[in-house]
């Protein structure tokens, strides 16, 4: 106890107070009062010994102490300190249950099989399960458990293990064995046989540890079919394709339009720089360092690339749509990155004309007096000039939002909208007189023309149409005719009175 004779004639407690409330104050009144001995194997006890606080083991004895006449007197306390027994003991028994647990609960079937016979001894839930049988096999032969083995490997590999003591291994070995329904399935099994020893030291069977690896085998193996399957779709994929490893870039697989771009220019197995000294400069190995240090994919459209076609000629500017994206391997690292992009120069080119076209159209008609507008296939107008729009008094948003059948005549509306639903649904010319309304309220007469523009194939792809103000012209005409019939009217009244 670490303690030295004054504890003499003082209470157990007052001595060693930390034992208050561990029960030993119980356990001996117990003793006191009732005469009936108390035995204790490797009890824990916690004391402070030498200023520290520890817990200790003790095979001890609490008896009752008689005087002359049988009247108990006190407790006899006998003590054996086995403190290092008892953390052997716990060892022990920690890593027994451990192991038993580690054996019982382990996902992985594993089983001992002794004698030539392989009976089976100690079989896990997980090896029962493989050969889909309860506990009532234990004790029983391997192939009364699972005859279907007879004419498989198996039994061989067990009794070489068996007669030689060395260790055998399997990695996804095929094995017919029965399914859950009862039927003969085929499995792939990863397993180590290694032999068991008695306390003796003598060999008696082989301890069984396999693992069902069917699932990740079929997996892998549709995988494989799959990845064969994507590199012959990207070998003769029409679009350039071609992979680049490793932080140098360099090209591994390159499909077949990919090489021709390039002639006969050798570039597989190359760093880009050296397979493609041409676009140093141009930022693509900086593109593809940024999407193999962060795994974001860059897409790009019309990207402008020089690019030197085959063997001595000069550089030419080439359009391509392309995209960069990381390639991942099974720890989830960047390894490389798959290019993937197609030419688009001779579009990019068409659409430069195209623009430049439009460009100038939309010049000539911001020009024009008259109100000019252009209407998709649909008949949508989704262009304005500058004479409709200042005649309506609306920016083109405005316009666009509030369109131009707002500012039809309501007499002339019904007719209007009929004729020019016929013409783009039919592609036949529009052509009438409407009324208009001006930013002022005021409605003037419009002659409005369209004609739709196609495509090779015959396919309409825009209209376009003028509406000029023939308001003048009408009020002319009108005039006129007013005037005509006044002198009409003249005439013929003075060839009545001549005829009187």
């Amino acid at each position: 106890w670490g303690k030295g004779r004054d504890v003499f004639n003082k209470s157990l407690f007052d001595v060693l107070p930390e034992t208050n409330e561990q029960g030993f104050d119980k356990l001996l009144l117990k003793v006191f009062r009732t005469g009936i001995p108390f035995f204790a194997y490797e009890q824990g006890v916690d004391l402070v010994r030498h200023g520290q606080l520890e817990t200790v083991f003790y095979n001890f004895v609490y008896q009752p102490q008689r005087n002359v006449n049988g009247k108990i007197e006190g407790v006899a306390v006998i003590a054996n300190e086995v403190t290092k027994e008892a953390l052997l003991h716990q060892k022990i028994e920690q890593n027994e249950y451990r192991f038993r647990n580690l054996v019982e609960n382990s996902p992985y079937p594993i089983c001992i099989l002794k004698g030539e016979e392989m009976i089976l001894e100690i079989a896990n839930e997980a090896a029962l399960e493989v050969w889909n049988v309860g506990k009532d096999a234990i004790g029983k032969p391997l192939l009364e458990i699972s005859p279907e083995l007879k004419d498989q490997p198996f039994m061989d590999y067990l009794l070489d293990v068996l007669h030689h003591g060395i260790t055998k291994y399997g990695n996804e070995a095929l094995v017919q064995m029965k399914g859950k329904d009862g039927n003969i399935e085929t499995f792939y099994l990863n397993f180590v046989y290694q032999p068991y020893y008695e306390d003796d030291g003598t060999q008696s069977g082989v301890v069984a540890i396999s693992t069902d690896v069917t699932e990740q085998v079929i997996s892998r193996r549709k995988l494989e079919n799959q990845s064969k399957m994507v590199e012959n779709l990207l070998m003769n994929a029409p679009a350039v394709i071609a992979t680049l490893i490793g932080p140098n870039h360099v090209f591994e697989l390159v499909n077949e339009p990919y090489q021709h771009l390039f002639g006969k220019r050798q570039i597989q197995g190359k760093p880009l720089l050296e397979a493609l000294p041409e676009l140093e400069g141009q930022g693509f190995d900086l593109l593809l360092d940024k999407v193999h240090e962060t795994g974001e994919i860059y897409v790009d459209f019309e990207r402008l690339i020089t690019l030197i076609r085959g063997d001595n000629l000069e550089p030419e500017e080439c359009f391509f749509n392309f995209s960069y994206q990381p390639m991942y391997n099974e720890y989830n690292e960047i390894y490389g990155i798959l290019a993937f992009g197609y030419e688009v120069t001779p579009q990019v080119l068409i659409n430069k004309k195209i623009k430049e076209s439009e460009s100038h159209f939309k010049m000539i008609a911001e020009l024009m007096p008259e109100k000019v507008t252009n209407a998709n296939r649909n008949g949508t107008v989704i262009f304005y000039n500058k004479s409709w729009l200042e005649y309506v008094g609306l920016g083109f948003d405005e316009m666009i939002a509030e369109g131009w059948v707002k500012f039809i005549h309501p007499d002339d509306s019904t007719e209007v909208q009929k004729n020019w639903n016929h013409s783009w649904q039919t592609g036949d010319d529009f052509g009438m007189e409407f009324r208009l309304m001006n930013r002022l309220g005021e409605y003037r007469w419009h002659l409005s023309k369209a004609n739709c523009v196609k495509d090779e194939a015959g396919n309409i792809k825009l209209w376009i149409g003028i509406n000029s103000d023939i308001q003048d012209q009408k009020d002319k005409t009108q005039a006129l005719e007013l005037a005509v019939a006044k002198r009409t009217t003249e005439l013929q009244k003075k060839n009545k009175e001549l005829q009187k």
